[in-house]
């Protein structure tokens, strides 16, 4: 494993089309959160790129971690053109900013993608996959005041055969979702929990097929193309709701 803290270092794969491959132990059961560690460990006060890599294995491709001390920042962390695969976590932890572009983070035991932080400042992910991942594709819980949501930028995504939702965001969440699809998840394509009031965007959207589906792990009375729970408005414009079992 790889840790840094308090510096900006980048882990950069010198070609972008046949990239690098950092492979990590296979893990036999799942690890405490708590005490799991990633590949690549960004800690408090760190900040850098991972770009043009493929990460396989291991409890954790990338992980982000905070500090008790409120003087320090949990970690600003990018990726770009990176592809995590059969970690039981793509990517988990605290951020102060996550920003994934052009990756594909694909058959996570648990999660693909899990941020738990109060002081995450804004989370976006643009033209990437996130897909078959035992739990979710992205899961987001925000810990910011609700007049001081998170925002969390979803643009020209896919989640997709996730045996739980393809997107879950619970607490005070401003979503702004734009020409993504949310397909064949087994619980829900977008479940929302304790949304900002106003200001959220679903637009030009596809939720399709989400669905009770055994093969991809849904139970439950769920197959919702879009949920909304305990949530303000959302401006769900020029999108689809097709073939949702609910």
């Amino acid at each position: 494993p790889i840790s840094i803290s308090g510096k900006n270092v980048n882990f950069v794969g010198i070609s972008s089309d046949a990239k690098p491959i950092i492979q990590g132990p296979a893990i036999s059961g799942y690890t405490s959160f708590t005490n799991a560690l990633g590949i690549i460990n960004y800690g408090p006060n760190a900040s850098g790129a991972v770009m043009n890599l493929v990460i396989v294995g291991g409890d954790t491709g990338i992980r982000g971690f905070t500090s008790s001390d409120p003087r320090d920042l949990p970690p600003n962390v990018t990726l770009s053109n990176v592809t995590l695969t059969r970690n039981v976590r793509g990517v988990a932890g605290s951020f102060s900013q996550l920003t994934v572009s052009a990756s594909s983070i694909l058959k996570a035991s648990m999660h693909g993608i899990s941020v738990s932080n109060g002081n995450s400042a804004s989370l976006e992910f643009a033209n990437s996959i996130l897909g078959q991942a035992g739990g979710y594709g992205l899961r987001v819980i925000s810990g910011r005041p609700s007049n001081n949501p998170l925002t969390v930028f979803i643009t020209n995504s896919t989640f997709v055969g996730n045996a739980g939702a393809g997107v879950v965001m619970i607490g005070p969440i401003s979503v702004q979702a734009f020409s993504s699809h949310f397909i064949a998840n087994g619980q829900a394509g977008l479940w929302c929990n304790g949304l900002a009031t106003t200001n959220n965007r679903f637009w030009n959207c596809v939720a399709a097929y989400n669905t009770n589906n055994p093969y991809v792990g849904g139970s439950g009375n769920l197959g919702i193309g879009l949920a909304l729970a305990q949530s303000g408005v959302i401006n769900a414009t020029l999108s689809e709701f097709l073939g949702n079992e609910r």
